[in-house]
């Protein structure tokens, strides 16, 4: 019977630490002893902040020197500094569980520290254009800022101009002859576009005069046929109507007839 009892006993329960269940309430590690050498006013702070947090240095139950203090409390509220090794001799899943996440918490943020450390080392190591890596990047970085910034210059520059043009046409446009009227045009040839309808094809041909006003013809056929951007024709037509589109103004014309 008192084997059985003895056996039952937790190990921390023996070494005086409280009675069981025990169960994990956080890690503190201690600061690194090259954080002395560099900084020995932030180890010393760091250093009272641990030890305010619990941390002891060695472990409670075994007294050898730790580095990663796990802080168990005991069903009788006893906090204890442990080493993660005692704790995986206690056979108690649960708590070492929770130590495993602790460990590995800390193994992910030391393998953090080690891949920043050697980054600042490459960062400050002179590369084949004579700087240093973090010169380097800096430089190309801000370069590459100039030709973005100058790319959208460029196309504020150009859209602006474009812009500046299109009002500059649409304050430039006018109607030309009086609606009803039938008059002669000398017309410059811009585009055409064609349209199927419920009878048949239908154009929209775009002309300027030597003025530089927009002329329209909208019909079952092109006047002067197939005509080549730039070409210039004579015609007699009616003025249909004055309209606008996008702000241009346009004179509507009708029963064209080509002459010469």
């Amino acid at each position: 019977m008192s084997n059985s009892t003895a056996t039952a006993i937790h190990p921390f329960e023996k070494s005086g630490l409280g009675a069981a269940p025990f169960r994990l309430l956080y890690c503190v590690s201690l600061p690194s002893p090259s954080l002395a050498e560099q900084n020995p006013e932030a180890y010393n702070r760091a250093m009272r902040e641990a030890v305010a947090s619990g941390a002891k240095g060695t472990c409670e139950h075994c007294g050898m020197a730790i580095t990663h203090n796990f802080i168990v409390q005991s069903s009788d509220l006893r906090r204890s500094a442990v080493g993660s090794d005692c704790v995986g001799k206690t056979g108690n899943r649960a708590l070492i569980a929770a130590v495993e996440v602790e460990a590995a918490k800390i193994r992910k943020a030391q393998r953090k520290s080690r891949d920043a450390a050697k980054h600042a080392i490459w960062m400050d190591t002179v590369c084949h254009t004579g700087e240093t890596n973090a010169v380097r990047i800096d430089r190309e970085a801000a370069e590459a800022a100039a030709k973005a910034q100058a790319r959208r210059d460029a196309v504020a520059l150009e859209t602006a101009a474009r812009e500046a043009e299109a009002a500059a046409r649409i304050a430039a446009s006018r109607h030309v002859g009086t609606i009803g009227e039938r008059r002669a045009f000398v017309l410059t040839f811009s585009h055409v576009a064609s349209f199927a309808g419920r009878f048949g094809t239908f154009f929209i041909q775009s002309f300027t005069d030597a003025d530089g006003a927009t002329i329209v013809y909208k019909g079952g056929s092109p006047i002067g046929g197939s005509l080549d951007k730039g070409a210039t024709i004579r015609v007699v037509a009616g003025v249909k109507d004055h309209s606008e589109y996008n702000g241009i103004k346009q004179t509507i014309i009708e029963r064209a007839k080509v002459e010469g």
